[in-house]
């Protein structure tokens, strides 16, 4: 069954990505502007970074499937990261792959980590596949379960038999980003945070990784980076799950994640 919704937002996503190509600093950054790669553990905030990045001079966006890493598809991830253009922006869900980030640096890609609360990570899996993206291949295994309690359990342990990787498993996999050199590490927390000079530090801090020094303006960018057209979004917040959930879930979720949560710095409360 088509998803009209989705598809409507896809499209549009794909000509706001045309049309921002078309301003004349992203047709500058053509020669010679940042290559970028946007990496995170799904539901962490990819989309939200891609939309401040892109509203950066000489930015612009790539018509592409998030890239990903698969078993034994090491060569076709690499060969996508040559394809990067100068002033490309592209997004990721990939876990640490040695071989992959030596291939980023051979070709100067830029390279920025965007982390979050992997408790509010498990609550925005939930749900884009109930209210946001009803095709998902997951879509069907979750909407069989009836209780939260049953869908956190199944993000806690994964579903084997459809490809659902326990979460806790999959964030481990990215810890090797964090040693790598020359990488931006960023908080969606951060970047959404109400302290107005928190936010507008990190805009201005991913500006100098990229090598923009002027043309933009911090405030306005942060007042204009969520954009509820996005293909998937969903209202941004920090700890939403304190919230979401009840205690016994919580309890679930931070002793499931509670040596990534560790690992990345964030508190058990």
């Amino acid at each position: 069954m088509i998803d009209i919704e989705r598809s409507r937002r896809q499209i549009r996503k794909n000509l706001q990505i045309w049309k921002g190509g078309l301003r004349p600093t992203a047709i500058l950054g053509r020669y010679g502007a940042a290559k970028v790669l946007i990496n995170s553990v799904p539901k962490a905030g990819t989309n939200l970074l891609q939309e401040l990045v892109l509203q950066l001079p000489y930015m612009r966006g790539r018509i592409a499937k998030t890239y990903s890493l698969w078993p034994g598809k090491e060569d076709e991830l690499c060969e996508k990261i040559k394809a990067i253009k100068d002033g490309q922006c592209v997004g990721g869900h990939i876990t640490y792959d040695k071989r992959v980030a030596d291939q980023l640096a051979e070709c100067g890609v830029k390279n920025i980590l965007i982390i979050r609360d992997f408790r509010d990570v498990i609550l925005s899996n939930i749900r884009y596949l109930e209210k946001i993206h009803r095709n998902h291949p997951h879509n069907e295994v979750f909407a069989k379960l009836e209780t939260l309690d049953r869908k956190i359990d199944a993000c806690i342990v994964g579903v084997p038999e459809v490809n659902v990787r326990p979460w806790p498993e999959l964030v481990h996999a990215y810890r090797g980003w964090l040693s790598t050199p020359d990488i931006l590490v960023i908080r969606y927390e951060d970047l959404v945070s109400p302290d107005t000079r928190k936010s507008e530090y990190w805009i201005n801090k991913i500006a100098l990784h990229l090598e923009i020094h002027s043309g933009f303006e911090a405030s306005a960018i942060r007042k204009s980076m969520f954009n509820p057209d996005g293909l998937t979004y969903n209202a941004p917040g920090i700890a939403k799950w304190k919230t979401a959930f009840n205690q016994s879930q919580i309890d679930r979720l931070t002793n499931a994640f509670a040596e990534e949560l560790e690992f990345f710095g964030y508190s058990l409360r």
